[in-house]
């Protein structure tokens, strides 16, 4: 009997693994000599393996392969479609052109993308040192580093004509990261040759960041980042799911999100994910914007032993933006602005927000959805009941952003929102703002280790008055972490203008703080702090309390101990 078992199981691994095929880059023309653009040859044989379908595998040497920009190519090597297919880097380095996105799953399932670390040439920002500045006049010069290049040619070599309006950061002189006492960004008018030489770029200033010129000086660091394509992510995840990306390094990213996941219905694992610097170079970025944006996901992510350093934005960011109502047809029957990051569908859990009234309804159920005919960017939607006092959103502008928003009534989708996330094991380095923006519901966050970021560890509420970012939180867990030398309160949970946050736990943390609270909370109802240690810094007081409670509920504090 158990002879006739261990036969029919080898017959079916060899029938399986006659299934599964190998598709060489090099047998389709990819040299791997970082010279050549392998971007097409890197194509044909990903068509090749979803032709051939499940099981299939995209081979890669350990060389580095250079991906060069090409017109009306949107990303540099995409999967619609592919079910269980893998590409497989064996330690390959892909140099890719700023202009270009890198990699996009499109309605995949259990994709996997593993061992590869990724480059930038060019590099898609510049660095450099201030040398003068005018405060009142609305000007640095900056010295363009060595082995960096100056904003304007690069912008002139590629015909591209430079952004209007744009952002910088100010570094540290010395320290790689950003100078804490100083504005998280400068808003530039745009930037010009300067008459102290030709290495220099003199950086023009809106009024809005004028007033804080005053406090940089002659010394500190400059970084400029281009917007050489569009914004899109380097590895765009969307409608994709049961998908693995492990052992993946970015140590350059082009403008725009590292990796956006969005519209997923079953989960994606990140597993041993590096945004990190470059060894042996004196970059002071690793990318430009953030790590994981997740918006409209049904199911959140699984973030688990990555690492995170030199980014200008968060680390992880998981939440939703809202629809707009556009039309009150009936009582509960409403057109609404299709949103790009959750598309709404019967049975969807909702929550409306009109953010300056500070009126908040939970609970919607949406009973039937369809295109609305007056305009196609519009959905009809039937709720359970109707919403008390809707605020119309009458403008053309249904993008996310906007004080003028704060008058609009938004839904939330609940269900399209990132739920049950797990960020586990994770480090957290120097970066511009926050390691863990995080607004969903159900969420755990355990055993990480946040060190130095220049925002909070994590920031656990919603949004209004930018990117309207949601919905409340509810039902999470951060425990076991260890958070230090944050220059923003190192957890932050509350809610605003909205209804209460609600069933938040803390426990079994290590917490130690340059600056008094160590947690705040406001707008809460059931928060448990217990079993947490802190240690207060050297900018707190010596009889300081660790954590800040305003407009809080139900509150369990138990087992905490202070340094």
């Amino acid at each position: 009997m158990k002879r006739t078992i261990a036969l029919i199981l080898s017959a079916l691994l060899i029938g399986s693994a006659g299934f599964a095929k190998d598709f060489p880059v090099a047998d389709f023309g990819a040299k791997g000599d970082g010279k050549s653009d392998d971007g097409p040859a890197i194509q044909k044989a990903v068509h090749a393996a979803l032709a051939e379908g499940a099981g299939s595998r995209v081979v890669f040497e350990q060389k580095p392969y250079r991906l060069d920009w090409r017109e009306n190519v949107s990303y540099q090597i995409s999967l619609a479609g592919a079910k269980e297919i893998t590409l497989e880097g064996n330690g390959a380095v892909l140099v890719s052109h700023p202009r270009s996105n890198l990699i996009s799953l499109t309605n995949c399932t259990g994709v996997s993308v593993k061992n590869f670390t990724v480059d930038y040439d060019p590099l898609p920002f510049t660095q450099g040192t201030i040398t003068t500045l005018d405060a009142k006049k609305g000007w640095i010069d900056v010295r363009i580093q060595k082995g960096y290049t100056h904003p304007l040619e690069v912008y002139q070599s590629l015909g591209i004509k430079p952004p209007d309006k744009d952002w910088g950061v100010v570094f540290d002189p010395v320290a790689r990261h950003r100078r804490w006492d100083v504005s998280m960004q400068f808003y530039m008018d745009g930037f010009e040759r300067s008459p102290s030489g030709a290495d220099t770029v003199r950086v023009m200033f809106s009024d809005e960041s004028k007033r804080s010129l005053e406090s940089l000086r002659a010394g500190d660091r400059y970084v400029i980042t281009y917007k050489l394509g569009n914004s899109a992510a380097n590895i765009q995840m969307t409608h994709s799911g049961e998908c693995l990306l492990e052992d993946f390094t970015f140590h350059m990213a082009k403008y725009g999100m590292t990796f956006r996941v969005e519209k997923s219905e079953a989960q994606n694992i990140f597993r041993r994910v590096k945004i990190a610097f470059k060894p042996g170079s004196d970059r002071l970025i690793a990318t430009p914007k953030d790590g994981f944006h997740c918006k409209g996901n049904r199911v959140g992510p699984l973030i688990e032993e990555c690492y995170f350093e030199g980014l200008l934005d968060d680390s992880i960011n998981i939440s939703t933006c809202p629809s707009w109502i556009k039309e009150v047809i009936s009582p509960g029957i409403y057109a609404v602005s299709r949103s790009e990051d959750a598309p709404l569908l019967a049975g969807d859990r909702l929550m409306a927000l009109t953010p300056s009234r500070n009126e908040c309804e939970e609970g919607l159920i949406v009973k039937s959805v369809k295109p609305y005919a007056k305009n196609p960017k519009w959905d009809l939607i039937e709720l359970d009941r109707k919403i008390a006092n809707p605020s119309i959103n009458p403008t053309n502008n249904d993008f996310p952003g906007g004080k003028e928003k704060l008058n609009y009534t938004g839904l939330y989708n609940i269900d399209a929102a990132g739920a049950n996330y797990i960020i586990r094991n994770c480090v957290f380095r120097e970066q511009r703002r926050n390691a863990m923006l995080v607004r969903a519901h159900g969420g755990l966050i355990e055993g990480n280790t946040i060190d130095g970021v220049g925002g909070s560890g994590v920031y656990m509420t919603n949004e209004a008055g930018s990117f309207y970012e949601g919905p409340v939180p509810k039902d999470c867990i951060i425990r076991n972490n260890s958070i230090k030398n944050t220059q923003g309160t190192a957890i932050v949970i509350g809610s605003i203008r909205a209804a209460d946050a609600k069933n938040i736990r803390i426990t079994g943390n290590r917490i130690e703080g340059l600056s008094e609270p160590l947690i705040r909370a406001f707008s809460v109802s059931g928060l448990e702090i217990s079993g947490n240690k802190f240690s207060l810094g050297p900018k707190t007081s010596a009889d300081g309390v660790p954590w800040s409670l305003r407009n809080v509920f139900n509150e369990a504090i138990s087992g905490n101990t202070k340094q």
